[in-house]
């Protein structure tokens, strides 16, 4: 009987983390990367903005290269968009939805069940060359989905800086070319 006592309070105090956790989280994630990159904000938002040349370094084309993925029949600009389908990536579509030439680009992605989201890619001139920082922000209106904006961080932030990385790698690379 005693057993039975602990573990139901156990489960108590599970339940009240849970939930007191879920209503002081905050009910937004969000989170941002950047990198330096050796090139003019021209050279890079040519990356960004045509997603053929964007899925070429994105961090999920390695996660798997396997996946299906059907680009619309516009690749650049607003409402130009691509999906996806597989195992270990899911479902979902990212359509650029607006953007400054040479400055910004944001996108709408869209993870079917799993949600909606923004992502946004800003270019500054810094000395050295071109800071980009990339932006990630979805809603988290559930305590369950609160508790998964800590997993995201860690998560989504390391495919990130994996992605910038790549993206210096190519952007230098065609600039050493040149």
């Amino acid at each position: 009987m005693k057993a039975l006592r602990i573990a139901i309070g156990v489960i108590v105090a599970l339940l009240a983390i849970f939930v007191v956790g879920g209503l002081v989280l905050p009910s937004k994630t969000t989170l941002s990367r950047s990198v330096v990159i050796q090139a003019p904000p021209a050279a890079i938002f040519a990356h960004l903005n045509d997603l053929r040349k964007f899925y070429a370094w994105s961090p999920w084309k390695d996660m798997e290269p396997e996946a299906e993925v059907k680009f619309s029949e516009a690749v650049s600009g607003p409402g130009a968009s691509y999906s996806w389908h597989g195992k270990k990536l899911g479902e979902g579509s990212m359509t650029i939805s607006r953007l400054e030439p040479n400055r910004m680009l944001e996108t709408a992605l869209d993870f079917k069940e799993q949600g909606k989201a923004l992502a946004r890619f800003e270019l500054q001139t810094v000395e050295g060359g071109t800071q980009v920082t990339w932006f990630f922000e979805s809603e988290a209106p559930g305590f369950g989905d609160r508790w998964m904006g800590l997993v995201m961080q860690s998560m989504l932030g390391g495919q990130y800086e994996t992605g910038l990385q790549a993206l210096k790698k190519v952007v230098e690379a065609e600039a050493a070319a040149h």
